[in-house]
């Protein structure tokens, strides 16, 4: 085996790893939020009509898209800067070339967790305004 199979393999093996955890915890995730925004809609402020049973529903999905926008914000601080690679190459010493590596490496992991949090966002949030 070559090993750019085999790195195509084990990138392979942690994507679907993270989209079985993804999809569980967004699956729990969306429950919870269900069960929170059904306790809202008892209390006896929301109870009254059902015009008024809509209220924690938007009041749910504003928190959790603020939740949200404040993990996409850390998300984008962290994420490695995928220029070190171009400027390894160019000042070429084999320290730097594995270095720009290791960042090129953690910039595709920073893209395939953003992509896979995204959509579990939106099971959250789907889940949620569905069955309340």
């Amino acid at each position: 085996r070559s090993p750019s199979k085999k790195k195509t393999k084990l990138k392979e093996v942690a994507e679907r790893r993270n989209k079985a955890w993804s999809i569980l915890l967004a699956h729990m995730g969306g429950f919870a939020a269900i069960d929170a925004c059904g306790e809202m809609q008892q209390h006896s402020a929301f109870r009254t009509s059902p015009l008024t049973a809509i209220i924690p529903v938007i009041i749910s999905t504003g928190i959790l898209s603020l939740v949200f926008a404040g993990t996409l914000a850390w998300r984008k601080q962290i994420k490695p800067v995928k220029q070190k690679l171009h400027q390894a190459q160019t000042t070429a010493t084999e320290a730097m070339l594995e270095d720009a590596r290791y960042a090129h490496s953690l910039h595709e992991r920073a893209e395939m967790v953003h992509e896979i949090v995204t959509e579990a966002e939106n099971d959250i949030l789907s889940l949620m305004v569905s069955f309340t």
